[in-house]
């Protein structure tokens, strides 16, 4: 990851999760290719040890914060390609910013990827190109989701959207032990993502979503959420 003249090295460490922090550079370029002065701690917490072709994680400049993924993409040709049938199952993890209308204007930040982490969990068909997941909260007993994803597949990347659950009756709780905690109402969320390394053993995606409209049941909700998931193997 290159911000400005400074280069963070995503490959460092066996930490399961890895926390950087870098003195300020003077300058950063944001995806338009435009000029940014810095002026605030930068701090870069990715993930995750156990996967070999993708890193994703969290950035934060100050009180600014953004989510990242990169890797290498499976392939569409060759022994290494993606695969054109069968089923597979990926589990991983989840980071993300995710703030909501409240009385107290609490903000949910889900960055906990090691114990008691925050779960990703999908299954893929290669044949009918459909993919469905769902990212699960550390703060979640009963394995309920925060998120539900369902995306089609397109040569080595896939797209979809995302939601939260419950919509009718509020959506995503903010704080699951505090009674007064805000919600957080996500529809529709464009997501993106792909397939990394050979023969698509891993995956990795993310989205965001910002509501516009006023009057609408999802006044003041928006996400930045990023993903990542391995292939698990079939037990024989």
């Amino acid at each position: 990851m290159v911000l400005g003249s400074t280069v963070i090295d995503l490959t460092q460490g066996n930490d399961f999760v890895k926390t950087i922090d870098k003195e300020k550079p003077a300058t950063t370029t944001n995806q338009a290719g435009e000029t940014l002065m810095v002026n605030d701690k930068v701090q870069v917490q990715f993930c995750c040890s156990n996967l070999e072709h993708l890193k994703f994680g969290s950035l934060s400049i100050g009180d600014s914060n953004s989510v990242f993924l990169q890797g290498e993409r499976t392939a569409t040709k060759g022994d290494k390609a993606m695969p054109v049938e069968g089923n597979a199952k990926y589990r991983g993890t989840w980071a993300g910013y995710v703030t909501g209308s409240s009385n107290t204007s609490k903000g949910y930040e889900a960055q906990q990827f090691a114990d008691n982490a925050n779960r990703a969990e999908f299954d893929v068909d290669f044949a009918k190109k459909s993919l469905t997941g769902k990212l699960i909260p550390n703060t979640s007993s009963d394995g309920k989701s925060a998120f539900d994803i369902t995306a089609t597949i397109n040569g080595n990347g896939f797209s979809g959207k995302a939601n939260t659950p419950d919509i009718k009756t509020g959506g995503l709780k903010l704080d699951s032990k505090n009674s007064e905690s805000g919600r957080v109402i996500v529809k529709d969320a464009v997501v993106t993502g792909g397939f990394y390394g050979p023969q698509a053993n891993e995956l990795g995606g993310s989205f965001t979503y910002k509501s516009n409209d006023v009057g609408s049941q999802d006044k003041d909700s928006s996400a930045s959420v990023v993903f990542g998931a391995r292939k698990q193997e079939v037990k024989q």
